[in-house]
């Protein structure tokens, strides 16, 4: 299966969120700032980084006010995007995501697994981390609707499950109930940005079976269905060479993204060149929505952008005090707008 050219949804109801969109996508980090701000010095990097951000970052704030103000400003734009939103499916759409990642956490808690910090995890979601698990321990799975419930079935009975299974059994649901959302209130444009995004998941997942010298079967463990390749062409490219995949795949929407790779390169290094500039096409895709005047795609284009905006900046301050090297921090920054 193909994916088409993007296509837009008019609806003149959002004239006035589409250009408030417009003025805060002026104010996304480019690139460049990316660049300078890892190169930036010691001395120059927060005042560089509160110049960018504009979120109040001071000088003698601690990594954890740091990051504490990224997620807060991410939720605060996520909640502004939500308003924006007319139609109730997307603002559950948006959510979605962070409704899973709190399954996950709840899911690895019960087994005895150390749980990273839900707060603003819980803020974003449909139901917060206090709710699902309330409803998860009183046994009230309607609540929670068919791909949570099963979801968390499926994790808490299979015995010796690991991490990296909950990861796969959640996401598999989450993506699943994405397109059942989107299937009551169709937009091709978004619809292919989560296949795409599945697709690059499907993709660096078969890679790195391949790199730990796994067998094809391996490839049913781990793919993700909904993507806009089927599984039988992974199946078919994962005794090819890296070099050779491309070709295999050459009608895919990121095949000439896969050329941009050296050939020859070590395996690892491919791979996580490759999940980058996967990203950026992602990103380039969502600039498709420029073109929209009066739609929700700009606006949850937006919100995607600046979720890996914060990513980025997170993942720099945390190598930035790590002491890691501007080149070990940029062929990890993903995505960067141009």
């Amino acid at each position: 299966m193909l994916l088409s050219n993007p296509e837009f949804v008019e609806n003149s109801e959002y004239g006035f969120a589409v250009a408030r969109i417009r003025a805060l996508e002026n104010r996304l980090i480019t690139g460049a700032s990316f660049n300078q701000l890892i190169n930036s010095s010691e001395e120059r990097f927060i005042p560089f980084l509160e110049e960018l951000a504009g979120i109040g970052i001071k000088e003698e704030d601690t990594v954890d006010d740091i990051l504490e103000k990224l997620e807060w400003n991410l939720t605060e734009t996520f909640f502004l995007v939500k308003g924006l939103l007319i139609e109730d499916e997307y603002k559950r759409l948006i959510s979605l995501k962070y409704d899973y990642e709190l399954l996950k956490l709840i899911i690895k808690e019960q087994g005895g697994g150390r749980v990273k910090s839900h707060k603003y995890t819980s803020l974003r979601s449909n139901y917060t981390y206090p709710v699902m698990k309330s409803l998860i321990e009183a046994g009230n799975f309607l609540d929670l609707g068919k791909y949570i419930s099963a979801a968390y079935q499926k994790s808490t009975e299979t015995k010796s499950i690991t991490g990296k299974e909950i990861d796969i059994i959640c996401d598999r649901a989450y993506f699943n109930e994405v397109f059942d959302c989107l299937n009551s209130r169709p937009n091709p444009f978004i619809e292919g940005f989560y296949r795409r995004k599945i697709d690059t998941i499907n993709l660096t997942s078969m890679l790195r079976l391949k790199n730990r010298g796994e067998k094809r079967p391996q490839i049913n463990e781990v793919f993700i269905p909904n993507g806009s390749i089927d599984i039988d062409h992974f199946e078919e490219s994962f005794e090819l060479t890296f070099d050779a995949i491309s070709t295999r795949l050459n009608f895919a929407w990121f095949s000439n993204i896969l050329q941009t790779i050296p050939k020859g390169g070590e395996e690892d290094d491919n791979i996580a060149l490759l999940e980058r500039v996967l990203d950026e096409g992602l990103m380039n895709y969502l600039k498709e929505s420029i073109y929209v005047t009066f739609g929700v795609e700009p606006v949850i284009s937006y919100l995607f952008k600046m979720e890996l905006q914060t990513n980025n900046l997170r993942l720099i301050v945390l190598s930035r005090y790590s002491g890691l090297s501007a080149d070990d921090i940029k062929r990890n920054v993903r995505g960067m707008n141009e």
